[in-house]
């Protein structure tokens, strides 16, 4: 069982706002979890990477008045945690700020790569901040989902005027959930203090919902019309729908379809309706989608299809099927590279290994994406079916 995937299953996907309070629960190193100053630290290292060391002193001191063995005891950092914080100025509120000695870390979270919509959001942010408190160094950190994801790139790129004593960062919660990672291996291997036994529990569920895009159970439910989309026309099957009028939803969207048994794709009803619904989650062009599913069926793609386009990340089951069937090459970027999916071929559970999503695109972006072919050799023992 996990529970935050759970709570994602609603009618309403995870929000923002309940991974900000989670964020900011496990930095604080004065609540119940038992982390202390230990993931404040981890993400106050992911800034200093970026910035060439700037924060060293300032992490050293990033520990519990305990465990300071130093003569002088005010070698320790001060420390305050605001959620929702008020910049009055530019009437703008920061999802989490903290406040470390003489640094202000401003957080902005995103956990969906299409509500980075604001483009200013963070220059008035930090622009009110610096008006506020305008002796502090401030980092601005935008923690995201794709650092590479073009609504996200903008609004990045939107924070300028940044003072030579500031800084701004992008931090993917991947990162968050490599840190959390590092964490209970630092434990198993003696090198931190027991953590509480519960909070084992929690860790790895929240590490396997923030890499599964903190997306709820693929859980089967009765359909009745009053479940469809109110803009819904009915429904049909895919080659009924008319390629240039109609628009198609998919439950998980392409991710979903990709997935679905032969058998499944032409037997299913799917919603439709001629409103338009470009950009509305999981709603696809008929043409589209009958491509992919036409490429299902007959176990081969075209090879014009962007599968950027249609989801950020897939699960292990598509990217199967879209490196089995298509004839371009194409890359998956896989944290750990080669080695890291040969370990999570050869140790992962099998639903863990099947449940695990990676991002796919027809260009390498760097030494850790892995090219299809090789991808296939890995994974394809652990298919099951090899279908």
């Amino acid at each position: 069982m996990n529970i935050f995937e759970v709570l994602a299953s609603s009618k309403k996907r995870f929000q923002e706002e309940y991974a900000s309070v989670l964020l900011a629960w496990l930095l604080n190193p004065y609540m119940d979890h038992g982390l202390h100053f230990l993931l404040l630290r981890k993400l106050v290292g992911l800034v200093n990477h970026e910035v060439q060391g700037r924060l060293d002193s300032l992490i050293l001191r990033l520990r519990p008045p305990w465990r300071d063995t130093s003569e002088d005891r005010s070698s320790t950092v001060s420390f305050s945690l605001d959620i929702e914080f008020p910049v009055n100025e530019s009437r703008s509120y920061i999802d989490i700020v903290i406040f470390l000695d003489d640094w202000i870390f401003s957080l902005e979270n995103k956990i969906d790569p299409m509500s980075a919509m604001d483009t200013l959001q963070l220059k008035n942010q930090y622009d009110g901040l610096k008006r506020m408190f305008p002796q502090r160094k401030i980092a601005s950190v935008f923690v995201v989902p794709d650092k590479e994801s073009t609504p996200i790139q903008k609004e990045f790129s939107a924070l300028t005027g940044i003072s030579e004593s500031d800084c701004k960062v992008m931090v993917s919660w991947d990162e968050i959930a490599d840190s959390i990672e590092e964490i209970l291996s630092d434990e198993r291997a003696f090198k931190i203090d027991p953590l509480p036994s519960n909070l084992h529990q929690i860790l790895s569920e929240l590490i396997r919902f923030i890499r599964n895009d903190f997306e709820g159970f693929p859980m089967e439910t009765v359909r009745t019309t009053s479940g469809d989309n109110p803009l819904s026309e009915g429904r049909k099957g895919i080659f009924e729908l008319n390629d240039e009028t109609d628009y198609i939803g998919i439950n998980y969207g392409v991710s979903g379809l990709l997935q679905m048994d032969k058998e499944d794709i032409r037997a299913h009803k799917f919603q439709y309706t001629t409103a338009n619904m470009e950009g509305k989650r999981n709603w696809f062009r008929a043409a589209v989608i009958k491509q992919i599913a036409k490429g299902l069926l007959d176990s081969a793609f075209a090879e014009s299809l962007r599968w950027e386009e249609y989801a950020n990340r897939y699960p292990m089951l598509a990217l199967y099927r879209i490196c089995k069937y298509s004839p371009q090459d194409l890359f998956i970027g896989v944290r750990g590279g080669v080695e890291g999916l040969k370990s999570s071929a050869n140790t992962a559970e099998l639903d863990d290994f099947l449940s695990l999503k990676w991002q796919i695109s027809d260009t390498r972006k760097n030494a850790q994406w892995i090219d299809s072919k090789q991808f296939l050799g890995i994974v394809e023992p652990r298919i099951p079916g090899k279908v």
